[in-house]
């Protein structure tokens, strides 16, 4: 296997990129001759047209001929791109072997000897492509190959359609004069082989680079890449040991914005709750609460620069936004929330510059780099990547359009004003990108980016009118497709939490049907069974994970469920949820006074410390601390933060002094 032989043939694809009044707008994988000698608005015409295309193909793969068409084509295509990507990985081994050694005395007379690299190269190619395999199959990599390729095929077959009958003719086609100009398009009138050897190498390069970055070449000794090549080693060589898992620890707990505009464009974007308004050509949330009113758009960032658009563009582009607000799921709040955390942990004053990258981002969700059966590779999967990156450039997306919020400045005597101000931008901004490769759908993947704020929530992260809540990690980590409820819960109870910490009231009873609201439920008396249980259901898991320390039902009979109308009635009942202890000190130490920081261990401590430490020894939450001493949790919580108002009788502190353990 030489050199010649290991590299892909030129492609018949080129990455174009997309630029306005000097601003790049993004690039996309194109067909280098149809691009030939056409201005930059022709060419912007083109990726529209590109972009519309590759949906058409993603709703045909439905359609029984071309599915039974890409099954069969399946098993073929994982075997080809094995032997691409493990040939890939070879030669970049043995550049870095070679570049590397030239410096070293001791690898320079494997350099000079009589080696048969050719040999070596295809050795090691060949130990790589089973591990590859095995990999793929348990990933279940099959199916996403042979989508985006057949996607892509289908594709570059409509727009040779479109090119010899007319777009016109093409749109009015019966299903099956369509279906059988297209599957002739596919196998007769082009090089099939050809065209789906150009895409597997676009496919497979991407693969061996992200597996080469796994390997770490840079920092693997000279010895061991010269073994792993064959050349030279005395024993067998563990190359299926060699990518060794990366990943950034994070704290349990982070934070995150709290004001009003955040919280509502959470529940926004995780409901997909974006609508057609008359007279606006993109999709439209409204913001009204109390401390916040305005408008969240989905409209294209280009307009950011570029505000009159013509026409025929705004339509294309309300197109490609009204399908993006159809992709909004929770892991786009998760992406939002990993981006403030990262600012808010890199950066301490206003206006200042973060630097992030899409493997931080997984690695804050929880998502571990995985590894083949024998632990083939180590990072995180190009799949995970491209979800990421997705929701990224759908965050980007948002305009934020608030016509009144609230605000805070300094005064000359030390002290903040409040006021209202009318503020416009996106939620967060990427000012550069520091390392990028294209994403298979075309696009930049962005690996690593500088990133800031827009103006909107700026202000709430440092400065004066700085507000942020404690979010727990472990809510990035519920899966955003399946864990919805428990997703949603934790981040109202992460918002909620943060009003209530002036008052310290963090139990107040919470109406059921308040929490159905949050998880976006309808209300159906029908499914009543299977709401209530998977309603628990989501609260028993954020009592597992650590998000609540309790829950219980507060105003509820268990015998209204004989009746007919229960569900009406256990929709008004109440629950209460109890904060970790993380949070109520993490809050009590923001309102306490400096002063008060530190307390001697002695028995002269006051109540509520003593009763703190008493039920942590204990190993009790505040509801079960409350009902071994006949009192309400909320009295119990005021008499642990010390309230003064919170006195207890005499009998009641013959209880508590007992339950301390005095005499």
């Amino acid at each position: 296997m030489d050199d010649k032989a290991g590299k892909l043939e030129a492609t018949e694809y080129i990455a174009v990129t997309l630029e306005e009044d000097g601003k790049m707008l993004g690039d996309l994988m194109m067909p280098a001759e149809a691009l030939e000698g056409l201005s930059q608005e022709e060419i912007t015409r083109q990726v529209f047209a590109a972009h519309k295309r590759l949906r058409v193909a993603d709703q045909m793969l439905n359609r029984q001929r071309i599915k039974e068409d890409a099954m069969v084509t399946g098993p073929e295509l994982m075997k080809s791109l094995a032997q691409m990507v493990a040939g890939l990985i070879a030669l970049d081994v043995r550049a870095a072997w070679k570049e590397r050694g030239q410096q070293d005395a001791e690898e320079v007379m494997y350099l000079e000897g009589p080696v048969k690299e050719p040999d070596s190269l295809g050795e090691m190619a060949k130990a790589f492509e089973e591990p590859l395999l095995k990999m793929w199959q348990e990933d279940r990599e099959s199916e996403d190959l042979t989508s985006w390729l057949w996607q892509h095929l289908i594709a570059g077959a409509i727009s040779e359609l479109e090119d010899e009958h007319g777009i016109e003719t093409v749109r009015t086609m019966t299903d099956e004069r369509f279906d059988a100009l297209l599957h002739k398009q596919l196998f007769e009138a082009q090089d099939f082989t050809a065209a789906v050897a150009n895409l597997l190498g676009l496919y497979a390069q991407v693969w061996a680079q992200f597996l080469t970055e796994g390997l770490d070449l840079d920092n693997t000794s000279l010895p061991e890449l010269r073994q792993w090549l064959g050349i030279g080693a005395d024993s067998d060589t563990d190359l299926q040991g060699a990518m060794q898992v990366r990943a950034e620890r994070f704290e349990d707990f982070f934070s995150i914005p709290s004001g009003a505009p955040y919280y509502a464009l959470q529940e926004i974007m995780a409901t997909k709750d974006f609508h057609q308004l008359d007279g606006i050509p993109w999709p439209t949330a409204l913001i009204d609460k109390k401390s916040a009113k305005g408008t969240a758009q989905l409209r294209p960032a280009t307009m950011d620069e570029n505000p009159l658009m013509a026409p025929d563009e705004v339509d294309e582009w309300a197109k490609i936004m009204w399908w993006t607000r159809d992709q909004l799921s929770d892991l786009d709040v998760d992406v939002m929330d990993s981006l403030a955390a990262i600012y808010l942990q890199q950066t301490r004053q206003p206006g200042e510059d973060a630097v992030t990258g899409i493997d931080d981002i997984l690695a804050m969700r929880g998502l571990k780099p995985k590894r083949g059966g024998s632990g083939t590779r180590g990072g995180y999967t190009p799949k995970q990547r491209q979800e990421a990156q997705a929701a990224l450039t759908r965050i980007q997306s948002i305009w934020l359009d608030m016509a009144e919020v609230d605000a805070y400045e300094d005064t000359e005597r030390g002290g903040r004003r409040r006021s209202r101000k009318t503020i416009q931008s996106r939620p967060f901004v990427i000012t550069d990108r520091i390392k990028g490769q294209m994403r298979l759908d075309g696009f930049m993947d962005v690996e690593r980016f500088i990133f800031r704020p827009g103006r909107v929530f700026a202000h709430y992260l440092h400065g004066p009118g700085r507000q942020t809540a404690l979010l727990n990690a472990k809510i990035l980590n519920f899966d955003p497709y399946r864990e919805t409820w428990e997703k949603r819960l934790g981040r109202y109870l992460t918002n909620l939490w943060r009003i209530r910490a002036r008052s310290g009231a963090y139990m107040e009873p919470l109406r059921i049907q308040t929490l159905l609201k949050v998880v976006d439920q309808e209300l159906n008396s029908r499914r009543g069974g299977w709401i209530r249980e998977r309603l628990e259901k989501a609260l028993d898991a954020l009592l597992e994970r650590g998000i609540i320390n309790a829950w219980q039902y507060d105003r509820w009979d268990e015998d209204t469920t004989q009746q007919r109308n229960w569900f009406e009635s256990w929709m008004q009942a109440t629950v209460l949820i109890e904060p970790p202890d993380k949070i109520e000190e993490h809050y009590q130490e923001l309102e306490r006074p400096a002063k008060a920081e530190a307390l001697p261990a002695t028995s002269k401590e006051p109540l509520g410390t003593r009763l703190k430490a008493r039920r942590q020894q204990l190993g009790l939450t505040q509801l079960q601390a409350a009902e071994e001493l006949e009192i309400s949790q909320g009295y119990y919580s005021q008499l642990e933060r010390g309230k003064n108002r919170a006195k207890p009788g005499a009998a009641l502190g013959n209880r508590i002094d007992r339950w301390l353990g005095g005499p």
